[in-house]
């Protein structure tokens, strides 16, 4: 289809246009409580398989009601957002809860440790890409990706707000780690020459 899907961080939403006259197609409902975004915290995330039926987003760290920031000896927590297709089109079907990893480094200005992007695989394995970026001059930022295990995730829609008392998250599995530049992207290619 000659369409994109493209999720913002602002307000946050995803928005589904028409990739020849640049027209919005559709606006999904932000459910509650991701509307409490700090600026620039929002969706930076987003996938689906290649006819979706399920898309999946998150915040990049946490919402005002959910708990801090990260820092350099605790991750954030942030929802992973499940959006299904229904017979009247994408609605949002469940929340979970994920924590990302500290800070690798010393804090500076603009320090963070959050989600920048998710890829579903054709398995239904959900992949994250967490960004790490603090004062070091060898290696400002650090990348990883890893392997989300849902298998004993907690559905989080009906916990408005995180408080004192952070509800289950889900595991994760590293499959990556190292330092690269900012990489805030992350897909699927096609199939290697070994099958892979």
């Amino acid at each position: 289809a000659d369409e994109v899907w493209l999720c913002e961080e602002g307000g946050p939403s995803v928005r589904r246009f028409n990739l020849t006259t640049g027209v919005l197609l559709e606006v999904l409902a932000t459910p509650a409580p991701l509307g409490a975004v700090r600026p620039n915290f929002g969706f930076e995330a987003l996938t689906s398989a290649s006819h979706p039926r399920a898309i999946w987003t998150c915040n990049e760290e946490a919402l005002t009601v959910d708990g801090p920031l990260s820092t350099t000896s605790a991750g954030t927590l942030v929802r992973l957002v499940k959006y299904v297709r229904g017979a009247d089109g994408f609605a949002s079907a469940a929340q979970y809860a994920y924590r990302t990893n500290p800070i690798h480094a010393p804090a500076t200005t603009g320090s963070r440790s959050g989600v920048s992007a998710l890829v579903l695989l054709p398995s239904g394995a959900l992949l994250a890409l967490e960004r790490s970026f603090g004062f070091s001059f060898t290696a400002p930022f650090q990348t990883r990706i890893y392997e989300i295990d849902r298998s004993t995730a907690v559905d989080v829609t009906m916990n408005l707000s995180f408080g004192t008392t952070p509800p289950p998250v889900v595991g994760k599995r590293l499959l990556y780690s190292g330092s690269r530049a900012n990489v805030e992207g992350l897909a699927l290619g096609p199939a290697l020459e070994g099958g892979g």
